[in-house]
């Protein structure tokens, strides 16, 4: 099931969901997959291939670059204060 509207960590996700990367498919095992837009993974949970680079900078987390190459993160925290981006948000 697709469910464009939940924005939850996989773990506090409400049943049946489960993220894209988890369900088993040949795509993901044969291609090295980098994904944004899901800012409360905090680039992390995501199997061996995947990379997660959305760690929450609008919301006062870190810029998160992937140097495809050899695949070596760079982060940069965020100039916003975590206070601004929780109120920002609600």
């Amino acid at each position: 099931q697709l469910d464009m509207y939940s924005k939850e960590s996989p773990e506090e996700a409400p049943a049946p969901l489960k993220p894209w990367f988890a369900i088993p498919g040949p795509v993901a095992e044969e291609y090295s997959i980098a994904f944004g837009h899901w800012a409360s993974l905090e680039g992390k949970g995501t199997p061996e291939g995947i990379y997660a680079l959305d760690t929450g900078c609008c919301w006062g987390g870190t810029l998160t670059c992937l140097r495809w190459e050899d695949k070596q993160y760079f982060v940069q925290p965020s100039n916003r204060h975590k206070d601004l981006g929780e109120a920002a948000a609600s």
